[in-house]
């Protein structure tokens, strides 16, 4: 969140800063500045934030300028429970036309409905510098046509660029011929990430090439890395677009080039990963897919190639260090018209009825199979190609489907050979593993997707945050254990949208030790507003590790807050620091606004703490808000 300041001197003074000065305006039914979201939007210069209070907006939102490199981004941001309703309201929920810096963040957008292309979020045009985070799209329907939950267009011949989709849900949408989140035409340099796509009955992320959105030469999305997603539950079988039929992918390249697809978990969906081209003459190329859970396909958990010989090709393919599960139609098919396709390092753990490496079409050249497990189907063979280091055994997962990570025993454990470096001179392999854990340990690597045995350079006790009399956080951690471990940085940050974190503070680790070790710092440059904190920690071999992230709520009234640990599994503490003596009233609420806890507590004057048992709280997203007589401060929390 975004705090500003704003200076009653006189009107005409604050017309004359409003240009320099950034700018929260408040949207809410009563006592904010404008009802409306579209209001608040169309007052929002570069720099300013608009900040929706929780409530329902029978409303659709289109941005009317843009924000700037050198004044900021226009926000666009919703407290839990505050949600964009399209009933009655036509296609497009928020749309960007030919902006730029734009950051829509915690919104809900829901029930935007009807013939045409209903989309939640649609971002058209030259739009560049555009992030959507953390949103929730849901029931965004066309019944009898096609619709987006989230869309980004390439439509001009300026490329959009420098696009993140982080942390969005897009649920229970009915998508006809059409994908749940889009990339698509010329579109690059973006970033698709810890995404959750699920329950919706067409493809679930698509990054798409050579449909006629952008110009000739430039009309495929390309550049790009789609990592830490989780896909399930995408089918076309009650799609009636599709007759019954079951295509739905839940991630698919569809034309696109240079893209990465890493360290997502796919499961129950019609196809797990695709890469194909549905355009003759015309190429899936350059596509990395490695360190990926998939799980559970209708049809096979990984697949490429055009599904017919009139259609495209698809052209330096490499599917390494993935773990497949069980896919009803084989853990890997290919279709026709591949070139140039290496398939190593990876798990593939099949059904009896199905071999694991399928040949679906023709037209397939330079398969390079190496170094891959096999269980589940023949111990001999790994069906359509040859693998001259296969391993048929059990690889020792531990609890398939539910968890593909190995186990101690696993013959996949240090069993991977070393793939080299791309032409960049990056690891083909990645840097990290499914649990964003060191790939490489000591010159080795294991098979498939989990490196097992990833060492914690640290084991952190605690690490928490709260304001001393009014004039200075304390920050302090405790570690149980350090491994190799040269020192921790503090770093702070005051707008969590924009991700920009400063170091406050750096200290030497312990190095090596197995006993308690203290640190702490004070952090006297304070000023009214939220203050986040994380720590970082570096070991000897510059390998870093992040906490979880601490928030202080600073302002000129005298109940203070610091909230931890976040994420919670029992106890949620809250810091105070009181001037008076008074009570102090706690409400927790979910996602949609949903009161399910409340007390009170007597507070006094100097330091005090409250505990909120939420150990019955379901895992996921809640809100607290605690308040005084003259006071109120909500604060965001994630339930393990």
């Amino acid at each position: 969140m975004k705090t500003s300041k704003i200076f009653y001197i006189a009107l005409l003074m604050v017309l004359a800063i409003s240009n320099v000065w950034a700018t929260k305006f408040i949207v809410a039914s009563v006592g904010g500045n404008f009802t409306s979201v579209q209001a608040g939007i169309n007052a929002a210069f570069a720099g300013d934030t608009v900040w929706v209070k929780v409530g329902t907006y029978n409303e659709a939102v289109v941005f009317p300028r843009s924000g700037s490199q050198g004044a900021g981004y226009i926000t666009l941001i919703g407290e839990a429970g505050t949600a964009l309703d399209g009933t009655g309201r036509g296609q497009l929920g928020i749309s960007i036309v030919s902006k730029n810096y734009i950051r829509i963040v915690s919104m809900e957008v829901q029930y935007f409905r009807g013939a045409g292309t209903p989309i939640g979020i649609s971002v058209t045009g030259s739009s560049s510098n555009i992030e959507i985070r953390n949103n929730l799209v849901h029931n965004i329907e066309n019944l009898n046509g096609n619709a987006h939950g989230i869309a980004f267009y390439g439509t001009s011949a300026t490329p959009m660029s420098n696009i993140l989709v982080d942390g969005n849900e897009v649920r229970n949408c009915l998508l006809g011929q059409s994908e749940s989140l889009v990339l698509n035409g010329n579109v690059t340099n973006f970033t698709v990430s810890n995404n959750r796509v699920h329950d919706n009955d067409n493809i679930g992320i698509d990054f798409i090439g050579f449909e006629g959105v952008g110009p000739t030469g430039l009309d495929q999305a390309r550049n790009g890395i789609c990592v830490n997603n989780t896909v399930y539950n995408i089918s076309s079988f009650t799609n009636p677009t599709y007759g019954g039929g079951r295509s739905a992918d839940g991630i698919y390249v569809d034309g696109g080039l240079n893209i990465t697809i890493e360290r997502n978990t796919v499961y129950n969906c019609d196809i797990g990963i695709e890469l194909a081209s549905e355009h003759a003459g015309k190429n899936t190329q350059d596509i990395i897919v490695r360190n990926n859970f998939v799980s559970g396909s209708y049809q096979a958990n990984i697949m490429a190639g055009g599904y017919d010989a009139n259609r495209g090709n698809a052209v330096n393919i490499s599917i390494v260090n993935n773990t497949t599960y069980q896919g009803n139609g084989g853990e890997l098919a290919l279709q026709y018209n591949c070139n140039n396709i290496t398939i190593k390092n990876n798990i593939f753990y099949g059904k009896a009825s199905q071999d694991y490496l399928q040949q679906w079409g023709n037209n397939n050249t330079n398969i390079m199979v190496a170094n891959n497990i096999y269980f589940g189907q023949s111990p001999t063979s790994p069906g359509s190609w040859a693998d001259a280091n296969a391993r048929y055994t059990n690889p020792r997962l531990v609890s398939a489907p539910a968890n593909l990570h190995l186990l101690s025993t696993s013959v996949a454990v240090n069993a991977g050979i070393n793939l080299g470096n791309d032409g960049s001179g990056n690891s083909v392999s990645g840097v990290w593993d499914i649990d964003n854990s060191t790939r490489v340990l000591n010159g080795t690597i294991d098979i498939g997707a989990d490196e097992f045995g990833t060492p914690l350079p640290i084991k952190l006790l605690n690490f928490n945050a709260r304001l001393i009399q009014h004039k200075y956080v304390l920050i302090q951690w405790q570690t149980l254990l350090e491994i190799n471990n040269a020192y921790f940085e503090v770093e702070r940050c005051t707008d969590l949208a924009s991700d920009t974190w400063q170091t406050i503070y750096k200290v030497e680790g312990s190095t090596n030790s197995n006993v308690l070790q203290s640190y702490e710092y004070n952090d006297e440059s304070i000023a009214p507003g939220i203050f986040y904190y994380r720590l970082k920690q570096v070991d000897w071999n510059e390998e870093r590790s992040y906490s979880q992230v601490v928030s202080v709520a600073i302002t000129n009234s005298s109940v203070i807050a610091s909230v931890y640990p976040n994420p919670v599994l029992s106890n949620l503490y809250i810091a105070f620091d009181s001037s008076t003596d008074k009570t102090l009233y706690f409400k927790v609420y979910d996602v949609l606004g949903r009161e399910l806890i409340r007390g009170e507590q007597f507070v006094k004057l100097g330091n005090n703490f409250v505990a909120v048992d939420v150990s019955q709280l379901s895992q996921g997203n809640y809100v607290i808000q605690f308040s005084s007589p003259n006071e109120l401060i909500r604060s965001k929390f994630v339930k393990e």
